[in-house]
């Protein structure tokens, strides 16, 4: 066991815990999306129970609220992106956030499962680092 594979050693551990800095934080990115889709599905069912005609606050931004009234509980826009605005009806809307949210829901799983990996190899890791290291001080006592 040599100097240069106890650095090496300690470098790849370094990697490792950077990539699963990186993990953590796509999962809290992921978690937040889980959340909204779900609140905006719980929004959509309140809606779902609306009567046209109903007053509301409809969000302009940031923020900002403006009293309305909904005059149509059947049919939402959409962004479908790039700026596309598409019309579908609450069921379709419904489907697509669902889909949306399983999507999520899948993609934390796997983050999940990689995180778990990586902590794994890291503690593998640091086992064989502190075996080097006792190694060598074994071998400096000589």
């Amino acid at each position: 066991m040599t100097k240069e594979e106890a650095q090496k050693t300690y470098l790849m551990l370094q990697e490792i815990e950077e990539g699963a800095k990186i993990l953590q934080q796509q999962m809290l990115i992921l978690n937040q999306q889980s959340m909204e889709i779900a609140s905006t599905l719980q929004s959509i069912e309140e809606l779902e129970n609306a009567k046209s005609g109903s007053k509301s606050y409809s969000m302009v931004g940031q923020g900002i609220y403006v009293g309305s009234q909904i005059t149509d509980t059947k049919t939402l826009l959409v962004n479908a992106g790039a700026g596309v605005i598409v019309r579908k009806t609450l069921q379709e809307t419904k489907e697509m956030l669902a889909q949306q949210f399983n999507e999520t829901q899948s993609l934390q799983q796997k983050a999940e499962d990689e995180l778990r990996r990586i902590a794994q190899e890291g503690n593998r890791l640091k086992t064989e680092l502190q075996g080097l290291i006792s190694y060598a001080k074994d071998k400096a006592k000589v």
